[in-house]
């Protein structure tokens, strides 16, 4: 029987996962306090834990004692012969570390494990006549009960790359102490982290959530850290991926300000924190020390501007602007003040003096009065596609706040996602609204024109009162944080209301083809307001869009903006219109921070998604008159001459907007020989000849007059690995004559794809060399081409590349390649090792190392797979591997 006085410990039912390593040092620490409800005096001498695998039901305690440490497992718990180890600073919260030690062989990451623990007022003597079972079984009154279990899981590190902070990898053993160095980059625009999350050993332990803390730094602190200077808070990530996640934080403040406020001082420190956790509790941070130089980044031709649409524009909006009356756009053909004031909204326009067409993308950014205007937000992504600036069509943002001043800002966002030097148009913006509004999701506004009343409107507090027995007054209490508004929205539903169909129109509600057929039985019979039709199919959309259950964001010159969600919806028939129209009647509660990230999260806007790729396919016509060799390999290939005539051409219409085609297939084609007709040789190494011939299962059509001609059908197309290879029309005749050449005219139709050409030219300011590691398993992958299975390898080399390379606005770091690689792996392992001038195979052989020092500079390294010793035969299989490599690095700027 236990000890009735001695309680067992209070614990969580659920523990953090924790991080089990390739070393003997892991240990899984349980955190339990003492229960209040124990009436035992004396203190506790031994800690008994219990460990189970929770898929197996089976105990998984390691049945073998070591008194050097005082732990005793024989029985199939452990026994720990000290005290509970309080928490430091903690009042009553003790821990006790479960050691790799102690489990029949060792923790394994991806296990849950069930963990239940005991106190015993009496410590376990070793060596005494009975066995530690008979022991425990006369102690037993010396023992509280057990606890219930307590779930737990065994996971690997996690591995966090942060790119942008010169490639660091949390793998990387150099990165271990990151708090130690220091992370030097220039900008004058927003700070930007992208990175990524994996756990290669157990993929199911995902990311959960994440968060950015950016403090100014303080030297005279121990921990460095000084004022916040922004706080992502806690962002939770898409838990779609079971082998890599990516993670991102856009900071909303702009670092060109900090420049701004002190014009003396070029050079800022920061302390950036990146915390995260798992899915099941797993914790983890990282600090960088940061130092931020001003740098201007203006890596474009085109400086856009924003203007207010105002029915006038004046010099002070157009910027340096000069030549107006050339602008195809007038602010007044699309909006007005007054227009904006009724819907609510401001209207926005891009102007640039430069009349050129882009190709590029626009970031339009958002600032307002109550921030002071230091805080930054990105309201729409503008893709300009073979279009001039002035062209683009106008931006409304609807979530603005009446009575707010606003700023507006733009970047240019280029393919690779990075972002140019911030333009902003420092004249503030204001609109006071005339009505109120209810957003939905996806932006759809509803106008509150007509009977729109509000007769209440409170604020709602959770607070107690406790009357006294012996007292006068009673106690009023407050509980928790809550606090939230709720009133009462109406209004009248007509078709009236949304004269610009910013809440649908009718080819939305009955399609174009109906619509116009309402349109004009409408005029044929002059209904104009007294239409019943109407007023019921807007006044359903209506009630659909109230009733929804959706969060809404009110808007209104009184109240400010609201997000919320309205309950008790209910419709009113207006008898006096013979219940033509109806009124409505609604309860709004607010329910979440009037914050632009919830605007966003609710759908009220969208800032869309930067085109990665400005790609445009044309067809044109082509020929190429050469000499060809029919017996040499390297000068017989009509495809091939045709690819190098064609493709990678770099054309320009301006010097500023250079473009590169790139050709992508080619058809059509039409092969005149000058003298009698040869024999091509396809890829399906087939001679052809003659007429009606098969080229693959494709027929292709010759002309009957002259056989000198081979006209394939259209729907023959040949693309960069195609083969039309020019033999002999005698093979015979040609044998050993190396220079015979025919001519030949090849005409053709062929697709480009045009893409704006990038070559900045790199200056490199700093080289590197150090050592590095990467380790796992790895599985190549099969896939299967016609019958045959074929092999992809990992691509190695890239996963090296990904840790060091990085580009911020002007500056860049990029691998150059490896000097040295040893790789430790399974015999018979394959790998394929790429230097200077060829690639080649590389089998490991009995000894489970290759060591590559003296190769050559080596730009690439890829895992093919296991060659089985019996067939030879390579097998795709997951193998698990170290490599240690020797890199070199170049860093430096671009021009």
């Amino acid at each position: 029987m236990a000890n009735i006085s001695l309680y067992p410990p209070v614990l969580e039912n659920i523990s953090p996962a924790f991080i089990v390593n390739n070393n003997d040092n892991s240990y899984c620490r349980i955190y339990f306090s003492l229960s209040k409800l124990s009436t035992y005096e004396g203190s506790i001498k031994s800690i008994h834990i219990s460990v189970i695998n929770q898929k197996t039901g089976q105990n998984v305690i390691k049945k073998v004692d070591n008194p050097t440490k005082r732990r005793f497992r024989k029985t199939g718990i452990v026994i720990i012969n000290k005290s509970p180890i309080p928490v430091a600073n903690e009042n009553n919260l003790y821990y006790v570390d479960i050691l790799n030690e102690d489990i029949q062989g060792g923790w394994n990451a991806g296990t849950i494990y069930k963990i239940q623990l005991r106190l015993s007022s009496v410590i376990y003597v070793d060596g005494i006549t009975t066995t530690q079972a008979i022991w425990l079984k006369n102690n037993t009154n010396n023992f509280s009960e057990w606890t219930s279990y307590c779930i737990t899981k065994a996971t690997a590190k996690p591995r966090i790359t942060i790119p942008i902070l010169q490639g660091f990898d949390s793998s990387d053993e150099s990165n271990q102490n990151n708090t130690t160095k220091v992370y030097n980059f220039s900008s004058s625009t927003t700070l930007e982290m992208n990175g990524t999350y994996r756990n290669e050993i157990d993929p199911a332990e995902v990311l959960y959530s994440y968060q950015f803390q950016l403090y100014e730094k303080d030297e005279s602190r121990d921990d460095k850290l000084g004022k916040l200077f922004e706080n992502s808070q806690i962002i939770y990530a898409e838990q779609y991926s079971d082998q890599e996640q990516y993670f991102h934080y856009l900071f909303k403040r702009d670092l060109q300000s900090i420049f701004d406020e002190d014009k003396n001082i070029t050079k800022k420190s920061f302390i950036l924190i990146f915390s995260y956790s798992t899915i099941n509790g797993l914790t983890g941070s990282y600090s960088f020390d940061l130092n931020i130089s001003q740098a201007k980044i203006i890596n474009y031709v085109v400086k856009p501007y924003v203007i207010e649409n105002y029915n006038k524009i004046n010099d002070n909006n157009l910027g340096n602007v000069n030549d107006k009356d050339s602008l195809k756009y007038k602010a007044n053909e699309e909006t007005s003040v007054s227009e904006e004031m009724e819907e609510g909204r401001i209207g926005l326009k891009l102007y640039s003096a430069d009349t050129t067409v882009k190709n590029t993308n626009f970031c339009l950014r958002r600032a307002d009065s109550r921030e002071n205007y230091k805080v930054w937000t990105d309201i729409k992504i503008i893709p300009c596609v073979n279009t001039e600036i002035h062209n683009l069509p106008i931006i409304f943002d609807n979530t603005i706040e009446s009575g707010v001043w606003y700023k507006y800002g733009i970047q240019i966002i280029n393919e690779d996602g990075e972002r140019s030097y911030f333009h902003i148009n420092d004249t503030p913006v204001m609109r006071e609204f005339n009505y109120s509004y209810l957003v939905g999701d996806g932006g759809k506004q509803l106008k509150l024109k007509y009977n729109n009343t509000m007769g209440s409107y409170q604020y709602n507090y959770s607070d107690t009162k406790t009357d006294t027995i012996g007292g006068k007054y009673p106690y009023i209490t407050r509980n928790g944080n809550m606090k939230y508004r709720s009133f009462p929205i109406n209004g009248l539903i007509t078709f009236n209301m949304d004269e610009t169909n910013l809440f649908t129109s009718d080819e939305e509600i009955y399609g174009s083809t109906i619509a116009d057929n309402y349109k004009n039985w409408r005029k044929e019979n002059n209904i104009d307001l007294y239409d019943f039709k109407r007023e019921f199919d807007f006044r359903e959309k209506v009630l659909e869009f109230l009733q929804d259950g959706k969060p809404k964001l009110f808007k209104s010159a009184t109240e400010g903006n609201i997000i919320v969600r309205l309950m008790n919806v209910a419709a009113q028939p207006e008898q006096s219109l013979n219940r033509m129209v109806y009124s409505f009647t609604s309860n709004a509660f607010e329910i979440a921070d009037n914050t632009m990230d919830n605007y966003l999260k609710y759908g009220f806007y969208s800032v869309g998604k930067y085109k990665d790729s400005f790609s445009t396919t044309h067809t044109y016509l082509g020929q190429i008159d050469e000499i060809f060799y029919p017996n040499k390999t390297n000068k017989n290939n009509i495809i091939t001459r045709i690819w190098e005539a064609y493709d990678n051409k770099v054309i320009s219409k301006t010097e500023e907007e250079k473009r590169v085609l790139n050709l992508s297939k080619i058809h059509h084609v039409k092969i005149t020989f000058e003298s009698k007709p040869f024999k091509i040789k396809n890829s399906s190494d087939k001679y052809l000849l003659g007429y009606n011939i098969l080229y693959g299962d494709e027929l292709i059509s010759t002309n009957a007059k002259y056989t000198n001609i081979y006209q394939f059908e259209e729907n023959i197309v040949f693309d960069e690995n195609s083969i039309l290879l020019v033999q002999g029309s005698d093979e015979d005749d040609y044998n050993g004559k190396e220079n015979e050449t025919v001519h030949i005219i090849v005409d053709f139709l062929y697709d480009v794809s045009s893409d704006l050409y990038k070559a900045p030219e790199k200056i490199i300011d700093t080289e590197e060399n150090g050592v590095g590691q990467i380790y796992g398993n790895y599985k190549s992958e099969v896939s299967k081409i016609g019958e045959n299975d074929v092999i992809f390898p990992v691509d190695l080399y890239s996963e090296i590349k990904r840790k060091f390379a990085y580009t911020n606005g002007t500056r860049f770091r990029e691998l150059k390649g490896l000097e040295w690689v040893c790789i430790e792996a399974e015999p018979n392992t394959v790998f394929y090792i790429k230097d200077t001038s060829d690639k080649e195979k590389f089998i490991i052989n009995h000894t489970g190392i290759l060591n590559l020092e003296g190769l050559g500079f080596i730009t690439g390294l890829e895992y093919e797979g296991v060659m089985n010793p019996a067939t030879k035969e390579i097998e795709a299989k997951r193998s698990h591997f170290l490599i240690d490599y020797m890199y070199y690095i170049e860093e430096g700027t671009y021009s």
